[in-house]
């Protein structure tokens, strides 16, 4: 589940119900949101919220770049002039498939030229790390770590 809702809001679906806010559970979470439910995806739901909560200028993000090189079966790109999002992941009934570390070169991306903020996201922990990049002519190289089934990168100022 965690993978078809990271390819929703890559393809710009909003995802209405994954926002909603239900009764509170008796650990005192959101009972959509609880990290100790039994349901996997309710324990990286927040991981998500927490990505689309950093997006700056989601309302202008489309379908503006590729990935000339990198990891997946699945490889999905967005971008404005302000900011950028990649996602790669393994294929759609596929689970625990390791990745080994490798480039990820992004091109035709819609940001202007400069220097930019990274965030490699792991959709099932979170932030696992930060780093800056200078992107020119729409085209940036990103050494992303070895991962299992899906990563994504954030690239904002």
């Amino acid at each position: 589940m965690r993978k078809y809702y990271w390819k929703f809001m890559m393809a710009k679906c909003q995802q209405l119900d994954f926002y909603t806010k239900g009764e509170k559970g008796g650990a005192g979470y959101f009972v959509n949101y609880d990290p100790e439910g039994v349901n996997p995806f309710a324990r990286t739901a927040p991981v998500l919220r927490a990505f689309w909560n950093k997006l700056t200028d989601y309302g202008n993000l489309w379908f503006e770049g590729r990935i000339a090189s990198g990891p997946g079966d699945h490889q999905l790109v967005l971008s404005s002039d302000r900011e950028a999002v990649a996602y790669c992941s393994s294929g759609t009934g596929d689970e625990d498939v390791r990745f080994e570390s490798g480039m990820l070169e992004l091109r035709d991306l819609a940001v202007a030229d400069g220097e930019y903020i990274v965030e490699i996201v792991d959709p099932e922990t979170g932030v696992s790390d930060t780093r800056s990049v200078s992107i020119g002519s729409g085209k940036a190289d990103l050494m992303l770590p070895a991962f299992t089934d899906d990563i994504a990168v954030h690239v904002y100022r």
